[in-house]
């Protein structure tokens, strides 16, 4: 989640660049939606990154519905 966080390449501009971006852009939001799951599993002192983490992914994609929602 940190590394995909940091952005690829901030300065340049290319299609295989975009593409990456794209891809990091989609492994963010997975491993968000994932923490957010983890952590309400886990629960206690857990649920505190588990609202971040929910807040977080609301912010970069309001309109995403994943897998664990939609079942």
């Amino acid at each position: 989640m940190h590394t995909a966080n940091r952005g690829f390449l901030p300065e340049e501009d290319a299609p295989w660049i975009d593409e990456q971006r794209r891809e990091l852009e989609e492994i963010q939001l997975l491993s968000l939606e994932s923490a957010a799951q983890v952590g309400l599993g886990l629960a206690g002192p857990e649920l505190a990154a588990t609202v971040r983490s929910g807040r977080r992914l609301i912010e970069l994609a309001p309109y995403r519905v994943s897998l664990a929602t939609a079942c």
